[in-house]
């Protein structure tokens, strides 16, 4: 049972030297073609290997920042399709909203309509009768 230890650690060993001596080889096409292949997913993961010498970032903040680049677009597209319901239900609310205002206005237009007649006519009334101006 012991002796399948060493052959995982030679293994692991292996499968990570043959990935950093491809990614070395590799280094350069994917650098020159950065725009290009940056969000791919083993590239997006692996950033901060192709990091280019003149950036004064760490490798780890430029691969977080790599990532952030990456991920950016597919946040607001999640974003706009989970708030699109929420969107409308507002946009029904608010139309719902403007016709009740518009609807209390014009009732208040009525009424104030309707108390400027009345009062005038118990203006007139009051000084006709007693002499007092309201």
């Amino acid at each position: 049972m012991e002796a399948k230890w060493p052959f995982f650690a030679i293994t692991i060993g292996l499968v990570i030297a043959v990935g950093y001596t491809l990614s070395k080889f590799e280094r350069s096409s994917i650098i020159n073609n950065w725009s290009d292949r940056r969000c791919d997913l083993s590239i997006l993961f692996a950033a901060a290997f192709f990091k280019p010498d003149n950036d004064t970032r760490s490798p780890s903040e430029f691969a977080v920042a790599n990532f952030e680049f990456c991920m950016k677009p597919f946040i607001d597209t999640f974003l706009s399709a989970m708030m699109a319901p929420i969107e409308v239900l507002l946009d029904k609310h608010a139309g719902v909203a403007g016709n009740s205002i518009n609807t209390l206005n014009a009732i208040r237009n009525i009424t104030q309509t309707m108390y400027s007649a009345l009062s005038g006519y118990i203006d007139r009334f009051y000084h006709r009768l007693c002499g007092v101006h309201l």
